[in-house]
């Protein structure tokens, strides 16, 4: 174990510091899906910023934290499945498929967009069953689109 971390890629230093910093404020995607951010949309900024932002996903609008200032165009919001909660209002979607793992189940879904998702989530689902998947806006990070390509998207 370390109380440092440095991630590269290619070369170049993305990013160091304290794991829990890294794991909660990645400041690039490439960081992010390193750290476990596995969920990527494609989003379009309502006002774009740093700090606090709404962004929009195929018509429907979520709060999200921009850790560095954005413009608008091309956007790509993360988030990891441990921060997916089931609400009356967010991103619809239809479960796909359900892994029971104890007080916890690992829940593949599709979105309305036709994007899929990982949560993991307390709630008892089916396959087949229709929710509105939700993530807290100092968990839905998001980030320019990078030129290269991104597995997932």
């Amino acid at each position: 174990m370390s109380d440092r971390i440095v991630v590269m890629k290619e070369g170049v230093m993305q990013q160091q510091g304290a794991p829990e910093d890294l794991y909660n404020r990645p400041i690039n995607l490439d960081v992010a899906v390193f750290m476990g951010y596995r969920n990527l949309l494609d989003v379009s900024a309502v006002a774009p910023r740093a700090g606090q932002v709404s962004v929009c996903h195929n018509g429907v609008d979520l709060a999200a934290t921009a850790l560095v200032d954005i413009a608008d165009g091309p956007l790509i919001a993360a988030f990891k499945p441990d921060d997916v909660t089931f609400a009356d209002q967010g991103l619809p979607a239809t479960v796909d498929s359900v892994i029971y793992g104890g007080r916890e189940s690992m829940v593949k879904l599709t979105l309305a967009s036709g994007g899929h998702i990982h949560a993991r989530v307390a709630d008892k689902v089916r396959a087949g069953d229709r929710v509105h998947v939700a993530v807290p806006a100092d968990h839905l990070l998001v980030y320019p689109r990078p030129a290269h390509p991104i597995a997932g998207l």
